[in-house]
């Protein structure tokens, strides 16, 4: 009785974790490496062409960016409520690239949406530290806030239109402390050479519009 109970209840462990094993999702990490770097390849290479474009040029490649922009988030969003902010150790960096991309260059209830699960992976080190202050700082301009990193320049914060500045920061003193434990390699002065935007320590949020 005994051995037949025990034969039970070894059957049932066995079928229980069949029936378990059959309920997971399978991620299908190659094909969605391969899927999300010829997204990260497009979302590079029309910015790039941007940077590089003449006057005369930039209308066009502008809507070309907003066509590839979109397909791109319809891709990735599709992805991402299917198998949620995929870890890079499984995809690999260039398509980890990708989600970030698409969707830092999407707009803030997305980001808003996706962002705790992009720094979660982050604080496991299965996501970059850099993308995860990046979205922060995205987030909070969008909101009206100031950055916490300063990773990110507008223009038209000032007087001077065409003028590219550094969003405002929170405790600006201690920014590139914080740059560093995310993992950035350059102060925000450095930074804001890179971008050729101005950078002041100063610099006051803009009034909210009513």
């Amino acid at each position: 009785m005994k051995i037949k109970l025990r034969i039970s209840i070894l059957l049932f462990a066995i079928l229980f974790q069949v029936v378990s094993c059959s309920n997971e999702k399978v991620i299908p990490y190659d094909d969605l490496r391969l899927k999300l770097s010829k997204i990260r390849e497009a979302d590079q290479s029309i910015r790039e062409s941007y940077l590089s474009a003449t006057p005369k040029e930039i209308p066009a490649i502008i809507k070309s960016m907003d066509s590839i922009d979109k397909a791109n988030k319809k891709d990735v969003l599709n992805i991402l409520e299917n198998y949620g902010w995929i870890k890079q150790s499984k995809i690999g960096e260039d398509a980890a690239d990708a989600l970030f991309l698409v969707v830092q260059h999407s707009d803030l209830k997305t980001m808003k949406k996706y962002f705790p699960q992009l720094k979660d992976l982050a604080n496991k080190h299965e996501a970059k530290k850099t993308y995860a202050a990046m979205m922060e700082d995205r987030i909070l301009m969008d909101e009206g806030e100031k950055q916490i990193y300063g990773t990110q320049a507008v223009s038209g914060l000032r007087e001077t239109k065409e003028l590219i500045v550094i969003w405002p920061i929170l405790d600006p003193k201690n920014v590139n402390k914080r740059r560093t434990k995310m993992g950035f390699t350059t102060a925000v002065e450095e930074n804001a050479l890179r971008l050729n935007a101005l950078y002041n320590p100063k610099e006051t949020l803009p009034k909210k519009q009513n």
